[in-house]
């Protein structure tokens, strides 16, 4: 499966629309651009936000999440609202969609499907103190289906952007498609049934799909490059000092295991050739034996007309 488009509705000061993804994907731009608030949707989507699996990225002149000096910390109710320190794009609270359309990739197998995640939120507080709260969240999985942007929000004559509330869009979306699963807060159930798919599958532990989640977050994760070694070495190269000892320890044990591997190919092919000998031993043996089968079916049947002519003459006085 791969990640057909993304679509995004009252997400921060993105524009709600349809974000196509191809093959291979690149965002580029200066610091604050908004490069990583297009990844956290994604993210959103592939860790349902689950608590202990995301991680949203810093924003811009912040070195992490959890250190943002007197700035708030970014959380999905507050991309909702568009909060950026005690400013909100929305304050009188939001219902938004992160929607991530799966397809087969090219000879892949498999229906496309899509992942959605409704949010409603709002702002709380006064003055300074006004914080994004949740109000309402939903965890959806639309097999066989491709939503689009039409699918969340609606128009009126003036054509202003309606965006179809939380609490209904599950019997919203049923009334277009017939497989609309609807796992309401259940994140865990979620990350079971999502990654599931992508294994072909309705659903794997939740063991495996956490460690699914968090290897995802983790490629995401905002890490500072001090030179082009460092970068090479821990994100093009991967290079762990703490595991060091253990991959060597893997890639020993892997060795080993294509060595045997080889000794085993090695008998398997000797095995091969001593039955391909026996096979035609075997064939010879059987047409010499058919060939002697007839010899004495034809020397039978000379003895029994020989005896039919003898017993058949007249016999005489």
């Amino acid at each position: 499966m791969k990640l057909d488009k993304l679509i995004l509705v009252n997400w921060d000061a993105l524009r709600s629309d349809e974000y196509e993804m191809g093959n291979m994907t690149l965002l580029t731009g200066p610091t604050g651009s908004g490069k990583s608030t297009l990844l956290e949707p994604v993210q959103t989507v592939m860790t349902a936000a689950h608590q202990n699996i995301y991680s949203y990225n810093p924003g811009q002149d912040e070195t992490t999440q959890n250190s943002r000096s007197s700035k708030s910390k970014r959380t999905l109710w507050s991309y909702i609202v568009g909060a950026e320190d005690n400013l909100f794009a929305r304050p009188d609270g939001a219902h938004g969609y992160v929607a991530a359309v799966f397809k087969p990739d090219e000879g892949e197998d498999g229906k496309p499907f899509t992942a959605l995640i409704a949010v409603a939120a709002r702002v709380d507080g006064s003055g300074e103190r006004r914080q994004a709260v949740q109000e309402r969240l939903a965890l959806l999985l639309i097999d066989d289906a491709t939503l689009g942007l039409n699918d969340l929000v609606n128009y009126d004559s003036s054509y202003n952007m309606c965006v179809v509330e939380v609490e209904k869009i599950e019997n919203h979306l049923k009334a277009r498609y017939p497989q609309v699963m609807n796992l309401r807060v259940a994140k865990r159930e979620y990350l079971c049934q999502l990654y599931g798919r992508f294994r072909g599958q309705r659903n794997v532990s939740f063991s495996e799909a956490e460690l699914a989640a968090k290897a995802w977050s983790q490629s995401i994760a905002h890490k500072p490059d001090r030179s082009v070694d460092d970068l090479v070495k821990t994100q093009i190269l991967e290079y762990d000092i703490q595991q060091l000892p253990q991959r060597i320890t893997q890639i020993s044990g892997l060795m080993r295991q294509v060595h045997q591997l080889r000794l085993e190919g090695d008998r398997l092919q000797a095995n091969v050739v001593r039955l391909e000998g026996i096979e035609k031993a075997l064939t010879k043996a059987n047409a010499a034996y058919e060939t002697a089968v007839q010899y004495q079916l034809a020397h039978s049947q000379r003895m029994l007309q020989g005896d039919r002519l003898r017993y058949s003459k007249p016999m005489r006085p």
